[in-house]
């Protein structure tokens, strides 16, 4: 029997969740609740800047299950996002790809990671787009699971992006 377009689209998702989520930690900065983090560079994580609660004491969860101390780099409430370097353990640094190609309503997929580690996902569409970037994406999910980032799965490849990450550390 003929796998059906919907099943194949499904696997396709959960390949690319797969795949992104090798470069999403838990980011442990505040009382009970983590944060999701996604790595940037070899060394270093961005996350959002509200979950940041304290400088000192910050932790983050590998995938792998290891985890690693992490220290305050720099943190911007304008765009709501926050570097955190770390000198131990790694993740493979996330693939970026060129969102000139994101059209409204494509679909996205976030990612987050849970207290234990645990990849988790939610999906929706493109809301809104501006001068070419992704400006609304899963506001909804993104809030929900404390996370800076969005895979978008259109029909030009899949696309890691992070909200004004290049104002914080260019």
């Amino acid at each position: 029997m003929a796998e059906s377009t919907l099943n194949k689209f499904s696997d396709e998702l959960a390949k690319a969740a797969e795949q992104a989520g090798r470069s999403v930690v838990t980011v442990r900065a505040r009382m009970r609740v983590p944060s999701s983090g996604i790595v940037w560079r070899k060394g270093v994580i961005v996350t959002a800047n509200h979950t940041i609660r304290r400088e000192s004491e910050i932790s983050v969860l590998l995938p792998d299950g290891k985890h690693a101390e992490a220290k305050l780099a720099g943190r911007d409430p304008g765009t709501d996002l926050a570097l955190l370097k770390v000198e131990s353990g790694e993740a493979p640094v996330a693939k970026f790809g060129d969102t000139s190609a994101l059209k409204l309503a494509n679909f996205v997929i976030a990612l987050g990671r849970t207290r234990s580690g645990n990849l988790v996902a939610s999906g929706g569409i493109v809301g809104g787009l501006a001068g070419g970037q992704l400006a609304t994406a899963l506001a909804t999910q993104k809030r929900a699971l404390s996370i800076v980032f969005a895979v978008v799965v259109a029909t030009v490849g899949v696309y890691v992006v992070v909200r004004g990450i290049m104002n914080l550390i260019g």
